[in-house]
Formats: C-alpha cells, structure tokens, sequence
C-alpha cells in the first residue's frame, strides 16, 4: 500500500528518535500500542494498570502493565502527526488500536455512540483499509470514514466527498493510520472513534463534552481493544 514507508527495524538512529520522541529507550517501547490524540482517552488507559511508566518527549508514551500483559499507550497530536509515532514504534509483531474522535455525515452514527471504522478515505477518492479482527464488539458497528485536512472543513464538501466514498464519519486521522499499516505489517490494526458531533447541522462547538464524558468513554474504548488482546492469549 505504501512502500516507502521507513520499517522500525531500518530507522536510522532509532536509538536517539525514541529518546527524542518520547524520552524512552528500545526496552520501554511493548509490541502492543495505543495511539491516540485525546488527553482522556489516554488516561483512561493508564487507570486500573498494575504498573505504569509514563515517558514524555515531544509526546507522551507510558509502559503500562494490566492483566499480565504489557502495551504502549502514546498521545500525539491530532491529524497527520499521527504518523511519525507510528512509524516510530509499530513493527510486524505489534498490534495497534487507535482511539480518536469522529464526526456523523449519515444518519446510522449516532452522536454520543461508539464506531469502529474499518477503512478510511481521502478526497478525491483514495481509501485505505486494514484487516482486524472478525469479532470486537457486537454493540459496536463497523464503519468507513472519511478522513479530513481539519475541523473546519467546509461542511458540504465534507458531505460531498463522504458520499462519493460511502463514509458514515468523518475524522483527522484514520486513513493516515491506516496508510502507514500497510506499509508496516503489524498483526493486526484496530480504530475506534466517539460520534462527537454532525457537520453541518450539529457543529462540534455547539456538542458539550467534559473531561467526565470523554474519561468514561475512553474507559469503554480501553476495555474493547484490551479485552479483545486479552482474550487472543
């Protein structure tokens, strides 16, 4: 899908991109990781933990035990800056899941309700994808989204687009996501998003959402991908 990918095993000066990025070393990093751009999210992941050992560079990293079992959880920033870290830490023994937020433009996603996209696209037409797991969450549907240059994108291109593509949501970072897992192989790729809002008729500035809603969410988010990696082992 997209050979020019830099694999984690070929980076050049590995060692001083993990100090950089995330003030860790080679020992930190755990073949599962989470990425996600939302605060909460992220420390939804790290509550409950038997262990954790948080690292901060450019972004933040934390070596999180649970269960027996060890993963990253990363926060990086929102849209394309996605990508880096990934590059960064995934290889082809990793798993990965992505929690992020999403916007409805069809009716079958309900603000407030939990998706799990499946593929993403890009205008004019470009769709990436990744093979997950049959069984994840069987209150949890599976989608496509259409993945956008920013939270102000005009909201009938937006639909426009999304229509050509037969996307349900709209989001900043999937299909970048989904873009450098081709290239990188891991075992296996998971996305998961909140429905925030609706473009065009429910704004995002208009959707309240505190650090409570977002925590309680990301908590279900948490539970869906580690009970699935749980329950493979």
């Amino acid at each position: 899908m997209t050979d020019s990918v830099v694999r984690p095993g070929s980076l050049p000066d590995r060692d001083r991109v993990l100090e950089i990025f995330f003030d860790c070393v080679e020992s930190d990093v755990a073949d599962d990781v989470v990425f996600t751009p939302i605060p909460a999210f992220y420390r939804a992941l790290l509550d409950g933990a038997d262990r954790v050992v948080e690292h901060t560079g450019w972004w933040r990293l934390a070596t999180v035990e649970r269960a027996g079992r060890t993963f990253c959880a990363v926060q990086h920033f929102e849209g394309t800056r996605i990508v880096d870290p990934v590059r960064a830490l995934v290889t082809e023994r990793s798993r990965v899941a992505f929690l992020g937020l999403v916007g409805a433009v069809t009716p079958a996603a309900d603000i407030g309700g939990l998706v799990r996209i499946t593929s993403a696209g890009r205008a004019p037409g470009v769709v990436a994808s990744w093979e997950g797991p049959d069984v994840l969450d069987p209150d949890v549907p599976s989608v496509r989204s259409l993945t956008g240059d920013g939270l102000l994108d005009d909201p009938a291109q937006v639909h426009a687009v999304a229509r050509r593509i037969s996307a349900s949501v709209v989001d900043l970072e999937t299909y970048f996501f989904f873009k450098e897992l081709g290239g990188l192989r891991p075992l296996q790729g998971i996305a998961l998003g909140l429905v925030t809002d609706r473009p065009g008729s429910v704004p995002f500035w208009d959707v309240e959402l505190d650090d409570v809603d977002l925590a309680a969410v990301g908590a279900r988010m948490a539970s869906t991908v580690l009970g699935h990696w749980l329950s493979a082992h």
